[in-house]
């Protein structure tokens, strides 16, 4: 397509994904300036972006993604069947990354979006994006609530959607379903050693302490929040 061309009016809508990986400054000061003979993070980083475009490759030609520093933007167009899927792709994208003791929190929407020759252009990026910068919060991936509530209404819930209610309301995607017990009190036990005084990153570190015990597969803590099956 001619991008001169373009008529805002034929853009479809999509779903979007705006993911932000946190902690990424402190990544990359450790990799460039504190251990550049041994780097860790850069390539943890970019293995997981290779193996992600493998996925997506082998999954659909219809999703599009690109990453660049910490921001990684998935999208597909809208369609309802197609919903239940994009949200495992990014879920095993999320635990995949969580194994490795890497966080990522993020917003999924829906919008009119133009991507194209790494060319981007979206009102659903926007909306992803708000929701990543002043509802998430914590390490989830929430979903809109007009695009939820639009996908699903009446609360008549695809079965094999991996989505959790948080206290908040938020409806946020359910990353450690089904999965390895070991991995998660291995990843609590590190989150646990860290030593940080900052309180905003300690309070990520308690919401993730809440969410592995509210999957009931970690025997390290007690304190189980009020998360819901939805």
């Amino acid at each position: 397509m001619d991008i001169m061309q373009v008529s805002l009016s034929n853009l479809k809508d999509h779903f979007v994904a705006y993911i932000d990986i946190l902690g990424f400054t402190d990544m990359v000061k450790n990799d460039f300036l504190i251990n550049p003979k041994n780097p860790l993070y850069i390539t943890k980083l970019y293995d997981f972006h290779k193996s992600m475009q493998s996925l997506i490759t082998n999954e659909s030609e219809d999703i599009g993604f690109i990453q660049f520093s910490d921001s990684i933007v998935i999208s597909t167009e809208y369609d309802k069947s197609k919903f239940v899927n994009f949200v495992k792709l990014i879920s095993k994208f999320q635990y995949d990354l969580f194994c490795e003791g890497i966080f990522c929190r993020g917003g999924i929407a829906y919008g009119k979006h133009f991507f194209e020759n790494n060319f981007m252009y979206s009102h659903g990026l926007i909306e992803a994006y708000i929701i990543e910068n002043e509802i998430s919060i914590n390490p989830k991936i929430v979903i809109s609530s007009d695009l939820f509530e639009l996908l699903y209404p009446y609360n008549n819930v695809d079965s094999n959607l991996c989505v959790l209610k948080d206290e908040d309301g938020t409806i946020f995607i359910d990353y450690l379903k089904n999965y390895d017990s070991a991995d998660c009190d291995k990843i609590l036990s590190a989150v646990t050693l860290r030593k940080n005084t900052n309180p905003k990153v300690i309070s990520k570190y308690r919401w993730l302490n809440r969410y592995i015990n509210f999957k009931q597969i970690s025997t390290q803590n007690t304190n189980v929040s009020t998360f819901e099956e939805v």
